[in-house]
């Protein structure tokens, strides 16, 4: 769904019908790729993609059996998150394959449940592209309120998350627990990546969870600087995307992927043409 609307609005007008939307997807944005740095850096971009399509398929689901959708999606992806977890530690599968194969399944059960809804799909196949431009006040709250958690996640455990970033080995024996910080960072993912599933989208999700945070890397190796940015970069692809969608009258979840893969062309060229 495109984002251009009729210009003879007042502000005020605008402010009521835009406002909403902007909000979600800066904020939205900034929040995925929060959670997208450290799934990123401990190299699981991949569960990103996991978490997406397992809340979008819980998602279906409940729609399915006109339940409540929200608490089935995020409920969906955090067991995604701690099977995957719990697999690669206790059954000796390699990380990504156990990811592999969970994606697979998932992926199954989201266009089975599809193809199982009667009647118009147009609620459904919403959650696969996303539109921000029907968020509600509601999500918008929701969003906001997932992001500034997991910015004071970020902040609280700001030590423990730049140690297992570091080796989750060396964590552990510094006396870290680190187990139980990296659950709780899968947790926090979980929780952002399902309430911009409506928004984003399920197949959508996964660039800003990794582009944004790819390209902070490429023009900055400390820790906090490269946090920042990966936020910043996550909000502007949005917002960039958006502005786009209204000028070109493109879809908007469309936009503001190719915006956060430019972010990351522009930042890899850049540090490459100024490396010293």
């Amino acid at each position: 769904m495109s984002c251009r609307r009729g210009l003879a609005m007042s502000i005020t007008e605008w402010l009521d019908i835009f406002g909403p939307i902007v909000i979600a997807a800066v904020v939205g944005g900034a929040g995925c790729s929060l959670v997208g740095y450290y799934l990123s850096n401990l190299r699981l971009p991949f569960m990103g993609v996991c978490l997406s399509h397992a809340a979008m398929a819980g998602a279906v689901f409940a729609s399915l059996l006109e339940v409540s959708i929200w608490p089935v999606a995020f409920a969906c992806s955090v067991a995604v998150a701690f099977l995957v977890g719990y697999v690669a530690e206790h059954m000796e599968v390699e990380l990504n394959v156990s990811m592999g194969i969970l994606f697979s399944f998932i992926m199954g059960l989201a266009f089975l449940g599809i193809g199982l809804a009667e009647g118009p799909k147009t609620e459904v196949l919403g959650l696969i592209w996303g539109s921000v431009l029907l968020v509600s006040r509601r999500h918008v709250i929701w969003t906001a309120a997932a992001t500034v958690l997991a910015c004071i996640f970020a902040v609280l455990f700001g030590k423990e998350l730049k140690a297992v970033l570091f080796s989750r080995a060396v964590a552990a024996s510094s006396g870290i627990r680190e187990g139980l910080v990296y659950y709780m960072l899968l947790l926090v993912s979980g929780l952002v990546i399902t309430v911009n599933l409506e928004s984003v989208g399920g197949l959508m999700l996964f660039s800003l969870l990794v582009a944004p945070p790819a390209a902070a890397c490429r023009v900055s190796r400390g820790y906090r600087t490269s946090l920042v940015l990966s936020v910043f970069f996550g909000a502007v692809a949005s917002l960039g995307g958006l502005g786009i969608s209204w000028v070109l009258d493109t879809p908007t979840g469309a936009s503001i992927v190719v915006v956060s893969s430019a972010i990351f062309a522009l930042s890899a060229l850049g540090a490459r043409l100024w490396r010293p």
